[in-house]
């Protein structure tokens, strides 16, 4: 999950900029993204005390695997418009309003106080390598298969990189499903 959000980082202001070459379409994104995630988060940490941290979770990962899944297909397909990736990109902001308060309050629901050090230190740690190896790994695959700069059909590695996001949040939901 940490390693696949790097890719849409990577990968969605790259197709962006690869659809319209538009530093003004690219900002809006990027702010369709920030903004609702900044706005949101203290209601996003209100819900999450008031149900289950865990419940918010699967529900944004289930939110995630879905609006990613779409963006791959749409850039897969060719038939991504802009407006529709407005409105994806704002959808995952908002999303991400409620993920991120029920992501980093989970662990002291899911291990015992004696661990729960040690575990932010694993968790920070692969955080920051998620940093740094995730768009390394999403450059790599977009410049394998394909960056757009072809036209549309020439996305394949945009695509790929937005899947590998969509599945890590599947995956992820999954793990999340097996925790008690």
């Amino acid at each position: 999950w940490l390693l696949g959000d790097q890719f849409t980082l990577l990968a969605l202001p790259w197709l962006v900029l690869r659809l319209t070459g538009d530093t003004v379409a690219l900002g809006t994104v990027l702010a369709l993204v920030g903004i609702p995630r900044a706005v949101f988060i203290l209601v996003g940490g209100a819900v999450v005390d008031r149900f289950s941290p865990q419940r918010v979770l699967m529900l944004t990962k289930h939110v995630n695997t879905v609006l990613l899944a779409l963006l791959a297909l749409g850039v897969w397909q060719g038939v991504l418009t802009l407006p529709a990736i407005y409105a994806l990109s704002l959808a995952l902001g908002i999303s991400s309003a409620f993920s991120i308060p029920s992501g980093t309050s989970i662990l002291p629901h899911a291990l015992p106080p004696a661990q729960l050090a040690a575990a932010n230190g694993v968790m920070m740690g692969l955080r920051q390598l998620s940093m740094f190896l995730g768009p390394l790994a999403a450059g790599v695959l977009i410049a394998l298969f394909g960056d757009g700069s072809g036209g549309a059909q020439d996305a394949s590695g945009i695509a790929v990189a937005l899947a590998l996001d969509a599945f890590s949040f599947a995956l992820s939901a999954w793990t999340l499903a097996q925790v008690r």
